[in-house]
């Protein structure tokens, strides 16, 4: 079953993309409606639940909640139905929790769940490897800039961290090779980063949810 809808598949009727569409669209399947779960466990920082109509313009998510987890990351659940939220600001949430009804509040064209995950920054990044994933469980420290030919315990951590998010380069084994170099390629133009080169620095770094101290 779907992580985020409490009775259905997920059925995305729009993706992200970058700078245009900062989330994802989700119904159940065949454009059912239901009861939203919270993603995972985390704390409740802001929600609304009086919104009562649909707009024909802007950007409003109308009745919404936004958790902060654990790991710093947050989740957005826009366009939720008129006094349906079920929880409140400053409440602690499980993983599973019910937190509201799929709506149609706000700027939207018709029930659905408006679904944002943003890193630490409370910036928006690409939620869909975390439809059916944990978040970011720590934060790790890039020192160095990685690229072909680098071998290391990051270099593990970076081809771990790819196939987690479905960027394949094989196997993992702390070497920085052709197949490690196309799957960052493969990542970089997935997320609109720019150059696609393949090489790691701290704009790759922190897409990829990490920090960086490297020079």
């Amino acid at each position: 079953m779907s992580r985020l809808l409490k009775d259905y598949e997920n059925q995305i009727t729009q993706p992200y993309k970058k700078g245009k569409h900062n989330g994802i669209d989700i119904v159940g399947y065949k454009s059912k409606t239901c009861y939203l779960l919270a993603h995972s466990d985390g704390l409740v920082v802001g929600i609304r639940n009086d919104y009562n109509k649909t707009d024909k313009t802007g950007t409003s998510y109308g009745n919404y909640v936004k958790i902060k987890h654990d790991d710093g990351y947050y989740t957005m659940y826009g366009h939720i139905k008129y006094h349906t939220v079920k929880v409140k600001t400053g409440q602690r949430v499980k993983k599973g929790d019910v937190i509201g009804y799929m709506g149609n509040t706000g700027h939207s064209n018709g029930a659905h769940l408006h679904w944002e995950v943003r890193n630490e920054k409370d910036v928006r990044i690409d939620p869909t490897p975390f439809l059916e994933m944990d978040l970011p469980s720590k934060k790790f420290n890039l020192t160095r800039v990685l690229k072909k030919g680098c071998k290391g315990a990051d270099v593990k951590e970076l081809q771990s961290t790819l196939n987690s998010l479905g960027f394949n380069c094989g196997k993992i084994d702390s070497c920085f090779g052709k197949n490690t170099e196309k799957a960052v390629k493969k990542f970089q133009k997935a997320r609109d980063l720019k150059p696609v080169d393949g090489i790691v620095g701290k704009n790759t770094a922190h897409e990829l949810g990490w920090l960086y101290n490297g020079k």
